[in-house]
């Protein structure tokens, strides 16, 4: 019985059926994209790739637009408005903010940001104020 039970293992690990909690993966298990956002910075195949100057400047203008009708939106938040994986935002965003065309207020993943010029809900400055009077 043990010869015949070993036998349908190995005849259904050659078809490929699972075997239950004696099959093991060699390779680790892809990573799970978030629904329908699309990835900027890597090729179809899951790799990184290297983005030009160009599809960094398209990508910073398209982004300065978003904030600038949608302020005070957080990162996660822009991402999902703009379809894209809010990893490929970082280094735009990074970049904006030493350009001075967007600002940020709060820290971390409270982290807001607002487009040059426009204005910060009440709440914000009064937040600000507050802050400041206590340096």
């Amino acid at each position: 019985m043990v010869r015949q039970a070993a036998l349908e293992a190995v005849e259904d690990a050659i078809r490929g059926e699972s075997m239950g909690s004696l099959s093991r993966t060699t390779s680790r298990p892809a990573k799970k994209k978030a629904a329908g956002r699309k990835s900027v910075s890597r090729t179809a195949t899951g790799r990184r790739r290297r983005r030009t100057a160009e599809e960094l400047v398209e990508m910073q203008g398209d982004l300065v637009t978003y904030v600038a009708k949608n302020p005070g939106q957080r990162l996660e938040q822009i991402a999902i408005g703009m379809d894209i994986d809010s990893h490929d935002l970082k280094r735009p965003i990074q970049m904006l903010l030493e350009a001075k065309e967007l600002s940020k207020e709060g820290q971390r993943r409270g982290t807001m940001y607002y487009a040059k010029g426009a204005s910060k809900p009440k709440a914000a400055k009064k937040k600000a104020r507050k802050k400041a009077a206590r340096k």
